[in-house]
Protein backbone atom coordinates (compact mmCIF):
# COMPACT_ATOMS: atom_id res chain seq x y z
CA UNK A 1 0.00 0.00 0.00
CA UNK A 2 1.63 3.05 -1.14
CA UNK A 3 -0.46 5.92 -0.83
CA UNK A 4 -2.35 5.50 2.61
CA UNK A 5 -2.11 7.47 6.17
CA UNK A 6 -1.89 5.69 9.51
CA UNK A 7 -3.96 7.32 12.46
CA UNK A 8 -1.56 7.07 15.46
CA UNK A 9 -3.91 8.92 18.34
CA UNK A 10 -6.44 11.85 18.84
CA UNK A 11 -4.91 13.90 16.44
CA UNK A 12 -1.72 12.50 15.00
CA UNK A 13 -1.45 10.70 12.10
CA UNK A 14 1.39 9.46 9.80
CA UNK A 15 0.92 10.37 6.06
CA UNK A 16 2.43 7.66 3.79
CA UNK A 17 3.16 7.72 0.24
CA UNK A 18 6.44 5.47 -1.45
CA UNK A 19 8.81 8.66 -1.35
CA UNK A 20 7.90 10.34 1.76
CA UNK A 21 6.35 10.20 5.26
CA UNK A 22 4.89 13.11 7.58
CA UNK A 23 3.95 12.39 11.06
CA UNK A 24 1.06 15.47 11.77
CA UNK A 25 0.73 16.53 15.64
CA UNK A 26 2.12 13.99 17.77
CA UNK A 27 1.10 13.95 21.35
CA UNK A 28 1.45 10.41 22.97
CA UNK A 29 2.18 11.21 26.80
CA UNK A 30 1.82 13.76 28.99
CA UNK A 31 -1.44 16.46 29.82
CA UNK A 32 -2.23 19.51 28.44
CA UNK A 33 -3.92 22.67 29.39
CA UNK A 34 -2.55 22.59 32.84
CA UNK A 35 -3.43 19.09 33.51
CA UNK A 36 -7.26 19.71 32.12
CA UNK A 37 -7.08 17.39 29.32
CA UNK A 38 -5.23 13.76 29.29
CA UNK A 39 -5.42 11.23 26.20
CA UNK A 40 -7.94 8.27 26.45
CA UNK A 41 -5.38 6.31 25.33
CA UNK A 42 -1.58 7.15 27.16
CA UNK A 43 1.37 6.26 26.29
CA UNK A 44 0.46 4.86 23.09
CA UNK A 45 3.66 4.74 21.10
CA UNK A 46 6.78 5.63 20.96
CA UNK A 47 7.54 8.82 19.06
CA UNK A 48 11.19 7.48 18.57
CA UNK A 49 10.13 4.10 17.18
CA UNK A 50 8.07 6.03 14.33
CA UNK A 51 9.51 5.96 10.76
CA UNK A 52 9.01 9.55 9.33
CA UNK A 53 11.21 12.09 7.60
CA UNK A 54 8.91 15.53 8.79
CA UNK A 55 6.72 16.55 11.59
CA UNK A 56 3.52 19.12 10.91
CA UNK A 57 2.36 21.06 13.52
CA UNK A 58 -0.76 22.52 12.89
CA UNK A 59 -0.60 25.06 15.91
CA UNK A 60 0.35 26.31 19.29
CA UNK A 61 -2.49 24.50 21.29
CA UNK A 62 -0.21 21.67 23.07
CA UNK A 63 -2.74 18.61 22.32
CA UNK A 64 -1.15 19.09 19.08
CA UNK A 65 2.30 21.06 20.16
CA UNK A 66 2.87 18.43 22.17
CA UNK A 67 6.33 19.54 24.26
CA UNK A 68 6.20 16.66 26.33
CA UNK A 69 6.00 14.51 22.87
CA UNK A 70 8.68 16.82 21.36
CA UNK A 71 11.10 16.70 24.22
CA UNK A 72 11.16 12.42 23.79
CA UNK A 73 12.97 12.59 20.52
CA UNK A 74 16.58 11.65 20.45
CA UNK A 75 17.63 13.22 16.99
CA UNK A 76 17.48 16.15 15.21
CA UNK A 77 14.05 16.21 13.13
CA UNK A 78 12.53 18.25 10.07
CA UNK A 79 9.41 20.09 11.00
CA UNK A 80 6.65 21.63 9.05
CA UNK A 81 4.95 25.22 10.39
CA UNK A 82 3.05 27.46 8.57
CA UNK A 83 4.64 31.10 8.64
CA UNK A 84 4.34 33.76 11.62
CA UNK A 85 5.47 37.24 12.25
CA UNK A 86 6.89 35.82 16.64
CA UNK A 87 8.43 33.06 14.48
CA UNK A 88 8.15 31.43 18.45
CA UNK A 89 7.54 27.62 17.44
CA UNK A 90 10.33 28.17 14.19
CA UNK A 91 12.79 29.39 17.13
CA UNK A 92 12.10 26.66 19.97
CA UNK A 93 12.24 23.74 17.62
CA UNK A 94 16.00 25.19 16.40
CA UNK A 95 17.51 25.78 19.51
CA UNK A 96 15.88 21.66 20.14
CA UNK A 97 18.42 21.23 17.53
CA UNK A 98 15.67 20.97 14.87
CA UNK A 99 15.07 22.47 11.50
CA UNK A 100 12.08 24.34 10.41
CA UNK A 101 10.66 24.73 7.10
CA UNK A 102 7.77 27.46 6.90
CA UNK A 103 5.00 27.01 4.94
CA UNK A 104 3.34 30.26 3.43
CA UNK A 105 -0.12 30.48 3.82
CA UNK A 106 -2.40 29.04 0.62
CA UNK A 107 0.55 28.72 -1.10
CA UNK A 108 2.31 25.23 -2.99
CA UNK A 109 5.04 23.55 -1.36
CA UNK A 110 5.90 20.46 -3.14
CA UNK A 111 7.59 17.65 -0.20
CA UNK A 112 9.02 14.51 -1.36
CA UNK A 113 6.12 13.45 -3.84
CA UNK A 114 3.73 15.38 -2.14
CA UNK A 115 1.96 18.67 -3.08
CA UNK A 116 1.32 20.47 0.40
CA UNK A 117 -0.84 23.47 0.84
CA UNK A 118 -1.08 25.10 4.69
CA UNK A 119 -4.42 27.44 4.84
CA UNK A 120 -3.99 29.86 7.70
CA UNK A 121 -6.88 30.22 9.69
CA UNK A 122 -8.30 32.63 12.64
CA UNK A 123 -5.09 33.79 12.78
CA UNK A 124 -2.88 30.97 14.24
CA UNK A 125 -4.65 27.61 13.58
CA UNK A 126 -4.09 26.12 10.24
CA UNK A 127 -5.02 23.25 7.32
CA UNK A 128 -3.37 21.32 5.93
CA UNK A 129 -4.30 19.83 2.16
CA UNK A 130 -2.43 17.60 0.95
CA UNK A 131 -2.27 15.92 -2.92
CA UNK A 132 -0.79 12.48 -3.58
CA UNK A 133 0.81 11.47 -6.61
CA UNK A 134 -2.15 9.08 -7.10
CA UNK A 135 -4.17 11.97 -7.60
CA UNK A 136 -5.97 11.52 -3.91
CA UNK A 137 -6.78 14.57 -1.73
CA UNK A 138 -6.78 14.94 1.93
CA UNK A 139 -7.96 17.85 3.99
CA UNK A 140 -6.68 17.78 7.85
CA UNK A 141 -8.73 20.77 9.20
CA UNK A 142 -8.20 19.89 12.96
CA UNK A 143 -9.43 22.55 15.19
CA UNK A 144 -9.38 24.97 12.35
CA UNK A 145 -12.75 27.40 12.63
CA UNK A 146 -13.83 27.20 9.31
CA UNK A 147 -16.97 28.07 9.13
CA UNK A 148 -15.99 31.35 10.03
CA UNK A 149 -15.55 34.58 7.95
CA UNK A 150 -16.13 32.71 4.82
CA UNK A 151 -13.00 30.68 5.35
CA UNK A 152 -13.97 27.93 3.02
CA UNK A 153 -15.54 29.95 0.38
CA UNK A 154 -12.42 32.34 0.53
CA UNK A 155 -9.29 30.19 1.16
CA UNK A 156 -9.91 26.62 0.85
CA UNK A 157 -12.91 26.07 -2.30
CA UNK A 158 -9.99 28.30 -4.25
CA UNK A 159 -7.18 25.57 -4.18
CA UNK A 160 -9.94 22.85 -5.17
CA UNK A 161 -10.01 23.78 -8.67
CA UNK A 162 -11.47 20.49 -10.89
CA UNK A 163 -10.41 18.21 -7.70
CA UNK A 164 -12.24 16.31 -5.27
CA UNK A 165 -11.46 16.06 -1.70
CA UNK A 166 -11.19 12.16 -0.95
CA UNK A 167 -11.06 12.39 3.08
CA UNK A 168 -11.78 15.14 5.11
CA UNK A 169 -10.13 14.98 9.14
CA UNK A 170 -12.28 17.52 11.73
CA UNK A 171 -11.97 17.82 15.15
CA UNK A 172 -15.54 16.36 16.43
CA UNK A 173 -16.29 17.71 19.68
CA UNK A 174 -15.81 20.80 21.98
CA UNK A 175 -12.58 22.20 23.52
CA UNK A 176 -13.83 24.99 26.24
CA UNK A 177 -15.19 25.82 29.28
CA UNK A 178 -18.55 23.45 29.27
CA UNK A 179 -20.54 24.77 32.36
CA UNK A 180 -20.77 24.05 36.21
CA UNK A 181 -21.55 21.29 37.67
CA UNK A 182 -24.99 19.56 37.12
CA UNK A 183 -25.34 22.08 34.02
CA UNK A 184 -26.18 19.26 30.94
CA UNK A 185 -27.78 22.44 28.33
CA UNK A 186 -24.28 23.85 28.02
CA UNK A 187 -22.53 20.94 26.80
CA UNK A 188 -25.24 20.04 24.86
CA UNK A 189 -25.08 23.70 22.64
CA UNK A 190 -21.19 23.53 22.63
CA UNK A 191 -21.51 20.07 21.36
CA UNK A 192 -24.20 20.55 18.65
CA UNK A 193 -21.91 24.37 18.09
CA UNK A 194 -19.41 21.66 16.67
CA UNK A 195 -21.56 19.34 14.99
CA UNK A 196 -23.17 22.73 12.71
CA UNK A 197 -19.63 23.44 12.17
CA UNK A 198 -18.82 20.00 11.11
CA UNK A 199 -22.08 19.51 8.81
CA UNK A 200 -21.44 22.66 7.00
CA UNK A 201 -17.53 22.10 6.22
CA UNK A 202 -18.83 18.73 4.98
CA UNK A 203 -21.77 19.82 2.90
CA UNK A 204 -19.27 22.52 1.11
CA UNK A 205 -16.72 20.12 0.84
CA UNK A 206 -18.73 17.23 -0.14
CA UNK A 207 -15.95 14.47 0.95
CA UNK A 208 -15.77 11.32 -0.25
CA UNK A 209 -15.04 9.92 3.50
CA UNK A 210 -14.78 11.78 7.13
CA UNK A 211 -12.58 10.97 9.45
CA UNK A 212 -13.85 12.71 13.28
CA UNK A 213 -10.67 12.68 15.21
CA UNK A 214 -8.81 15.64 17.62
CA UNK A 215 -11.02 14.99 20.56
CA UNK A 216 -9.99 11.18 21.93
CA UNK A 217 -9.35 13.15 25.30
CA UNK A 218 -11.09 13.50 28.91
CA UNK A 219 -11.23 16.02 31.15
CA UNK A 220 -8.36 15.30 33.68
CA UNK A 221 -8.36 18.12 36.90
CA UNK A 222 -10.36 17.35 39.52
CA UNK A 223 -12.09 20.74 38.57
CA UNK A 224 -13.05 19.97 35.32
CA UNK A 225 -13.19 16.18 35.70
CA UNK A 226 -17.30 16.13 36.16
CA UNK A 227 -17.45 17.46 32.39
CA UNK A 228 -16.44 13.85 31.32
CA UNK A 229 -20.37 12.94 32.25
CA UNK A 230 -20.89 13.93 29.10
CA UNK A 231 -19.58 11.55 26.35
CA UNK A 232 -20.06 12.23 22.54
CA UNK A 233 -18.28 9.42 20.86
CA UNK A 234 -21.85 7.41 20.52
CA UNK A 235 -23.26 10.50 19.30
CA UNK A 236 -21.01 11.07 16.72
CA UNK A 237 -20.66 7.08 15.79
CA UNK A 238 -24.68 7.46 15.63
CA UNK A 239 -24.52 11.24 13.82
CA UNK A 240 -22.30 9.82 10.41
CA UNK A 241 -23.13 6.51 10.28
CA UNK A 242 -25.96 6.96 9.07
CA UNK A 243 -24.97 9.73 6.51
CA UNK A 244 -24.00 9.27 2.52
CA UNK A 245 -20.75 9.93 3.33
CA UNK A 246 -18.09 6.63 4.78
CA UNK A 247 -17.93 7.12 8.14
CA UNK A 248 -14.05 6.64 9.06
CA UNK A 249 -13.98 6.11 12.60
CA UNK A 250 -10.38 5.95 13.98
CA UNK A 251 -8.90 3.12 16.30
CA UNK A 252 -5.30 3.58 16.84
CA UNK A 253 -2.35 2.11 14.40
CA UNK A 254 -5.04 1.90 12.22
CA UNK A 255 -3.96 1.92 8.58
CA UNK A 256 -6.27 3.66 5.59
CA UNK A 257 -6.12 3.31 1.98
CA UNK A 258 -7.50 6.37 -0.04
CA UNK A 259 -8.36 3.87 -2.92
CA UNK A 260 -10.50 2.02 -0.79
CA UNK A 261 -13.19 4.76 1.09
CA UNK A 262 -16.34 2.65 0.52
CA UNK A 263 -18.56 2.55 3.32
CA UNK A 264 -17.99 -1.33 2.98
CA UNK A 265 -14.64 -1.51 4.13
CA UNK A 266 -15.15 0.40 7.42
CA UNK A 267 -18.50 -0.73 9.22
CA UNK A 268 -17.13 -3.34 11.00
CA UNK A 269 -13.83 -1.56 12.15
CA UNK A 270 -15.86 1.53 13.06
CA UNK A 271 -17.94 -0.24 15.96
CA UNK A 272 -14.43 -2.01 16.98
CA UNK A 273 -13.02 1.37 16.86
CA UNK A 274 -16.14 2.95 18.93
CA UNK A 275 -16.11 0.17 21.61
CA UNK A 276 -12.24 0.47 21.97
CA UNK A 277 -12.71 4.28 22.62
CA UNK A 278 -15.46 3.40 24.87
CA UNK A 279 -13.48 1.30 26.98
CA UNK A 280 -10.72 3.88 27.62
CA UNK A 281 -13.54 6.33 28.69
CA UNK A 282 -15.01 3.79 31.21
CA UNK A 283 -11.26 3.56 33.08
CA UNK A 284 -10.82 7.46 33.71
CA UNK A 285 -8.52 9.18 36.55
CA UNK A 286 -8.23 12.44 37.65
CA UNK A 287 -4.92 13.20 37.02
CA UNK A 288 -4.76 17.15 38.45
CA UNK A 289 -4.96 18.20 41.55
CA UNK A 290 -5.98 21.68 42.97
CA UNK A 291 -3.54 23.91 44.41
CA UNK A 292 -3.21 26.20 46.98
CA UNK A 293 -1.43 29.47 47.09
CA UNK A 294 -1.19 32.74 49.00
CA UNK A 295 -2.73 36.02 47.68
CA UNK A 296 0.92 37.32 47.73
CA UNK A 297 2.38 33.96 45.42
CA UNK A 298 -0.29 35.10 43.55
CA UNK A 299 0.12 38.48 42.84
CA UNK A 300 4.17 38.05 42.67
CA UNK A 301 3.17 35.75 39.54
CA UNK A 302 0.83 37.89 37.93
CA UNK A 303 3.28 40.94 38.21
CA UNK A 304 6.17 38.19 36.75
CA UNK A 305 3.64 37.57 33.76
CA UNK A 306 2.61 41.04 33.36
CA UNK A 307 6.11 41.82 33.04
CA UNK A 308 7.03 39.33 30.81
CA UNK A 309 4.14 39.99 28.19
CA UNK A 310 5.08 43.61 27.94
CA UNK A 311 8.82 43.23 27.16
CA UNK A 312 7.74 40.48 24.06
CA UNK A 313 5.34 41.76 22.70
CA UNK A 314 5.72 45.41 20.82
CA UNK A 315 2.34 46.38 20.85
CA UNK A 316 2.22 46.27 24.43
CA UNK A 317 5.55 47.69 25.44
CA UNK A 318 5.70 50.58 28.25
CA UNK A 319 7.09 53.63 26.55
CA UNK A 320 9.79 54.86 28.85
CA UNK A 321 8.78 58.50 30.38
CA UNK A 322 11.21 61.53 29.08
CA UNK A 323 13.33 62.84 31.26
CA UNK A 324 13.64 65.90 29.81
Amino acid sequence: MKEHIKFLNHSCLLINTSKIRILCDPWFKGTAFGDGWSLLYDNSHNINEIEFDYIWISHEHPDHFSIPTLLDLKKNCKFLFQETKDKKVKKFLEKKGHSVIELKDKEVTKIGDLELVCVVCDGYDSSLLVKFPNGKVLLNINDARVELNSHIINKIEPLLVDEEIDILLFQFSYANWAGNKGDNNIPRSLQLDADRKNDFAISKLKPKAILPFASFVYFSHEENFFWNDNNWLEHIFDKYSSGETTLIFPKPDQVISLENLENRYYVKSNVTALNFWKKQHNNLKVQGKLKSHSLYKIKESYDKFNLLINERNPFLQYSKPNKD
